[in-house]
């Protein structure tokens, strides 16, 4: 028999929540690009406290508003220039694709 356990033993104050993809390292450390007040790519060192499902806790090194870069990473250098991408919308299914699921009346 097992069980799972969740304890809550505490709560950080002044930390996020980022997309682990979003987090690179190299031998200075955890960091993320963001996108700067004057639209360039800034790099910021974080102090990574853990994980919390596919998130990571970073406690310090972000501010309240900071533009996390989280996809094209490969093509992001500090202080190259950069804009925020809209969301993509839900593309509709291509003509002779699969039609969407209906209930099933036989129930």
């Amino acid at each position: 028999m097992y069980v799972n356990v969740r304890l809550n033993l505490g709560q950080l104050k002044h930390a996020w929540l980022v997309p682990q993809t979003a987090i690179q390292r190299d031998a200075e450390g955890a960091f993320v690009y963001v996108l700067g007040g004057d639209g360039n790519v800034v790099r910021k060192t974080l102090d990574v406290y853990g994980t919390r499902g596919a998130d990571t806790i970073v406690r310090k090194g972000l501010a309240d508003g900071d533009q996390i870069i989280v996809s094209g990473l490969m093509k992001v250098r500090a202080g190259a220039p950069a804009k925020v991408a809209a969301p993509k919308a839900a593309q509709p299914p291509a003509a002779g694709g699969a039609a969407p699921a209906k209930p099933d009346d036989k129930h």
